[in-house]
């Protein structure tokens, strides 16, 4: 992965005209991306920099490294772990970094709810097929061995301490795997149902950092403070730590602050309310540590206020106007409208019904309009110079659809030696706003609007599927004293596509 990265890092940096050029693009983007803090946070500054160290500490709440630290031998082999750990993980997620803002660059369509589709694209887009297939390769092996060792975590914590009696009987571990394997899949494929979870894998993965990091790591520091909690005590704690994450995640607050920083206010709280009321609890929150005096602790908040007066009145003087920051700056889209065609003959003998079928994948950009033809050259007739009959009946389920207007009528028709419209479909009638047929295009507007368009463009979800034909022939003239009882049938699928190119500031 540090290789694979450091690679697609160059690329993409020389893509986008090295460091100054990438500055100048995301500063043309949006000015608060080249800003040290954000526009408008609406938590203040300080929250949103505590997130960062308590969304750090989660990666304590995940089982697969928690695991690794635990089967090291003594505290020599734990600190030179950690300085490894240090050595690797910090270029990784600086590189990482680099190459997320080469993507907001480089794809100005793609908006936030598609950030798990930037390093793919990009190394599909910068590097040649064989290093992207290697950038690609390397995402799945980690996704796999993440995946993997959670498995493996569950089953240990299952046959270990649940029911430590499995734990020597090979054939119930295996089990147990798999059943842990299938429920995990099951709340992956449950958790797109629901919205907010279900737009992006993405989506599930922070909910599953963020809720173990709440759910784990009080827990671990209460602990490494000596104080030692009852099931019941552990319980709540968990508890209101995912609460607040799942809260917080669907109340849309999550783009203002990590959910780390309610996950685990929640759960020291909870600590600190059950050591107060709960009689089964121990009355010291803080293990071995002494509660501080009225004068420590009233020192302690004045450092607090005095640290939170300063961040917040720096942020006030460094942040960037919202104005600055809000997508109102001009932009030019540019697009192309052009026919894609996919044609098959049909050799049909009389009374014979064949199908013509074309499958559209979800990588198809818009779809102006569609339109289904017929053309055919009846030459085989001595008798009578009428031609052969063809009836289309064209199929519009397989299609996601809904369509803004289609026409699936049977019809029945002998023109032959010439085109002709047998069915057709316009997806989206808004897309008639941008474009009348074939040819070059530009738009004009604010980046926000022109992203918009973009996105609309970009994509066609109501043509996905299967897109059906049946063709069948009646032959005026199939017998024995001359003429034919066959026809080659043409039969042409026409989509008029958007293909943008890009946008560019104007001012």
């Amino acid at each position: 992965m540090i290789v694979g990265s450091s690679i697609l890092c160059y690329v993409a940096v020389s893509e986008v005209g090295g460091f100054s050029g990438l500055h100048n693009s995301l500063k043309d983007i949006d000015p608060g991306m080249v800003n040290l803090f954000p526009a408008d946070l609406t938590f203040g500054v300080t929250l949103w920099i505590g997130a960062f160290f308590l969304g750090g500490l989660g990666v304590a709440g995940q089982p697969q490294v928690v695991s690794r630290v635990m089967t090291l031998k003594d505290d020599k082999d734990r600190k030179e772990a950690a300085i490894w750990f240090f050595v690797w993980q910090t270029p990784f997620i600086a590189l990482m970094f680099i190459i997320g803002l080469a993507c907001r660059a480089i794809f100005l369509d793609l908006d936030a709810s598609q950030a798990q589709d930037g390093l793919p694209l990009l190394a599909m887009e910068v590097l040649n097929p064989f290093l992207a297939g290697v950038i690609l390769a390397s995402i799945f092996a980690a996704t796999m061995s993440t995946a993997d060792s959670q498995v493996l975590a569950c089953t240990a914590a299952i046959t270990d301490d649940v029911r430590p009696e499995w734990s020597t009987d090979h054939k119930t571990t295996k089990t147990v795997t798999l059943v842990v394997a299938i429920f995990a899949t099951a709340i992956a494929l449950g958790g797109q149902q629901f919205p907010g979870f279900g737009d992006s894998v993405f989506a599930l993965v922070v909910l599953a950092v963020y809720g173990l990091g709440g759910i784990f790591v009080p827990l671990l520091l209460i602990r490494m403070m000596g104080y030692e909690p009852d099931t019941e005590h552990t319980v709540w704690m968990m508890t209101a730590a995912l609460s607040a994450v799942i809260v917080w995640s669907v109340s849309g607050y999550g783009d203002d602050i990590f959910p780390s920083i309610p996950a685990m206010s929640a759960a020291f709280a909870t600590h600190f309310i059950l050591c107060w009321r709960r009689t089964e609890s121990d009355q010291n929150p803080l293990g071995r540590y002494s509660l501080p005096t009225q004068q420590t602790a009233a020192v302690g908040a004045v450092v607090i206020l005095v640290l939170f007066g300063a961040l917040e009145t720096t942020y006030v003087m460094m942040a960037p106007e919202s104005s600055e920051a809000t997508g109102d700056r001009p932009y030019q889209l540019t697009y192309t409208v052009s026919e894609w065609t996919q044609s098959e003959t049909l050799n049909l003998n009389d009374g014979e019904t064949q199908t013509f079928q074309v499958t559209i994948d979800n990588t198809t950009t818009a779809v102006l309009s569609a339109v289904l033809t017929i053309a055919y050259t009846d030459t085989g007739e001595t008798v009578t110079a009428a031609c052969d009959d063809i009836v289309t009946s064209p199929d519009y389920s397989g299609l996601a659809g809904p369509f803004s207007e289609s026409d699936d009528a049977e019809r029945s028709t002998n023109a032959c030696g010439s085109i002709t419209e047998v069915g057709s479909i316009t997806p989206n009638a808004a897309l008639s706003e941008y474009a009348t047929g074939p040819g070059d295009y530009t738009l004009n507007g604010t980046e926000d609007e022109l992203v918009s368009v973009l996105t609309m463009l970009g994509k066609s979800p109501e043509m996905v599927g299967n897109l059906n034909m049946d063709v069948s022939l009646n032959a005026n003239n199939g017998n024995f004293l001359g003429g034919d009882s066959t026809e080659s049938v043409e039969v042409t699928l026409t989509l008029l596509i958007f293909q943008p190119s890009g946008m560019t500031p104007t001012g």
